[in-house]
């Protein structure tokens, strides 16, 4: 092993086996039993996924989508960030099959918060970085219509993972909906454990089906 990213006081040593997991925030390790039921990541060669997607976006092998982050201060969105009118707006710009993402069961919604957190962007006001020590959060294509929330997609709201600790949904804080994926190991910074909120949000990701062919497009 040529590489070691343990947390402080990890990993604890009771001449157990036990497995290993990341924490999404801080990218540490920390051992766990091995009997233990967790989200996992698999890695696949970068060449077989070169044709499903446009350049610049990631291709997931679980969802067979592709997905691109956008940042509002690169595209001189002001306000407080995107909110799903302007997200939406940003992701047709990007490709007319593109939405702002539906996220569609608990291991999308793993895919999302993991990927966002190795994204080129940082920001001073919750851009996704390693080194930030502050909440972290990403624009998804859940909105509040007046009546019920649906997908800017049309996808069937059939997953949902609202912070139950904020009294989530409230629309109060507007129609958008941004999927938090949490605080640093610093004291004083929670962790939202990849829920969602009523906000708005620097970055945004947006979503499409994955393209046998991208130069059709």
């Amino acid at each position: 092993m040529t590489y070691k990213n343990w947390a402080s006081g990890q990993p604890i040593n009771n001449n157990d086996a036990f497995g290993l997991s990341v924490n999404l925030t801080s990218g540490k390790w920390y051992s766990i039993p091995v009997n233990s039921s967790q989200p996992y990541i698999c890695e696949i060669p970068a060449t077989s996924a070169n044709h499903k997607c446009l350049l610049g976006w990631i291709y997931s092998s679980f969802t067979n989508r592709c997905y691109k982050y956008a940042n509002a201060n690169d595209l001189g969105i002001i306000g407080g960030g995107f909110d799903y009118k302007s997200g939406q707006a940003t992701c047709k710009n990007f490709s007319s099959n593109a939405d702002l993402v539906s996220i569609r069961d608990f291991n999308e919604n793993t895919i999302v918060s993991a990927n966002a957190l190795n994204t080129e962007f940082s920001s001073s006001d919750k851009g996704c970085s390693h080194t930030l020590n502050m909440d972290c959060c990403v624009q998804i294509g859940l909105y509040y219509n007046g009546i019920t929330f649906q997908w800017t997609d049309g996808t069937p709201v059939n997953f949902t993972n609202w912070d139950n600790t904020t009294y989530q949904p409230d629309p109060h804080y507007g129609p958008s909906v941004l999927l938090e994926i949490g605080g640093n190991d610093q004291p004083g910074f929670g962790f939202y454990h990849n829920t969602w909120q009523t906000g708005q949000c620097v970055l945004a990701i947006c979503g499409m089906a994955s393209i046998p062919d991208y130069s059709d497009y």
